[in-house]
């Protein structure tokens, strides 16, 4: 594994003297993980009411915002209240899919390549944070040149 959050954990470990083992978890296992301990953190997972009552979160070392993504030919959505009807991908249990269902988006559940849903138009939108949308943009850029 490869990545921010990997290096930060790493060091974070160096500094505190801890080997930092990493596993791959579905997104709807993650809550039940760290619940029953098999394993400590989680890293970039957004701070919200209802979690901050039950886990405890570091100061936020990362800062993002939610980014709507839809394709350059689709005109209807401009902006988040436009979401109403329309179908995204998601998990309610997610700050992204919360939002969406916030603004009556319909949730198509995850099931591989998002943005390969999009481009087939199985749903209108996706909902990331913008340095996702970032290297999702720049991906694309090479891969058309």
């Amino acid at each position: 594994m490869t990545g921010f959050d990997i290096d930060i954990s790493n060091e974070v470990g160096k500094r505190i003297g801890l080997q930092v083992k990493f596993a791959e978890v579905e997104f709807a296992g993650m809550f039940s993980g760290l619940d029953g301990g098999r394993f400590d953190t989680i890293p970039q997972l957004s701070i919200t009411e209802e979690r901050k009552k039950k886990y405890d979160f570091s100061d936020p070392y990362q800062f993002s915002n939610l980014t709507l993504i839809v394709l350059e030919e689709n005109k209807d959505i401009n902006g988040f209240k436009d979401l109403k009807g329309k179908k995204t991908n998601g998990l309610a249990e997610s700050v992204q899919g919360a939002l969406a269902l916030k603004y009556g988006a319909t949730l198509v559940p995850e099931n591989g390549d998002s943005v390969e849903l999009l481009r087939s138009k199985r749903v209108d939108a996706l909902i990331y944070n913008n340095l996702y949308f970032l290297d999702l943009r720049k991906k694309t850029a090479r891969s058309e040149n």
